[in-house]
């Protein structure tokens, strides 16, 4: 995990629930055997936790729906994102709005993938689009260039799925 996402805390994160698991089935052998749990904490777990957890836990952590509407995002969609991601970290602030989206987008992250400016429309077509898949807070009474926009998952997760997309090899130094 920390290879491929560059976070050894998401790493830490997967140890830790594939421990929980083996505690919880642990707990639940010991119940139907009908004995009562053995102290011991983590010297109890000693070569218990397994690729069995381990493969439970990756599933559970990237199996979620949040991910899985993150992976069958559209092209403009991610990039929106990684235009979020950078200004929300340019501005430090958890909401920006679609104008300055717009303007990350064309002055920053398409100059990198050396792409062509992403008219406004698009920009906020895809913002509403993340918007009705709850991956954004968007303002959804109003879609201009003033529609205000915060992330709504995980940054982390974000983060992750992003630089696991081929596509946006050129903008991976902005996700760091």
């Amino acid at each position: 995990v920390a290879s491929t996402t560059g976070d050894v805390r998401r790493a830490l994160e997967l140890l830790r629930r594939a421990t929980e698991i083996t505690e919880a089935e642990l707990a639940a052998s010991a119940r139907q055997q009908g004995q009562a749990q053995q102290p011991g904490g983590a010297k109890a777990l000693i070569n218990v936790v397994g690729s069995k957890q381990a493969n439970f836990a990756i599933r559970e952590m990237y199996g979620s729906v949040h991910m899985s509407l993150l992976r069958s995002a559209g092209a403009y969609q991610k990039l929106v994102l990684v235009a979020l991601l950078v200004e929300m970290r340019a501005q430090n602030k958890p909401e920006v709005t679609v104008a300055a989206l717009h303007h990350r987008l064309n002055s920053h992250v398409a100059l990198l993938m050396g792409a062509a400016a992403l008219p406004l429309a698009r920009v906020v077509e895809a913002a509403a689009a993340l918007g009705a898949q709850r991956l954004v807070v968007a303002e959804a009474a109003w879609q201009g260039p003033g529609m205000r926009v915060a992330l709504n998952v995980p940054q982390d997760d974000v983060v992750a799925l992003l630089r696991e997309d081929p596509s946006l090899a050129l903008v991976q130094s902005c996700l760091a």
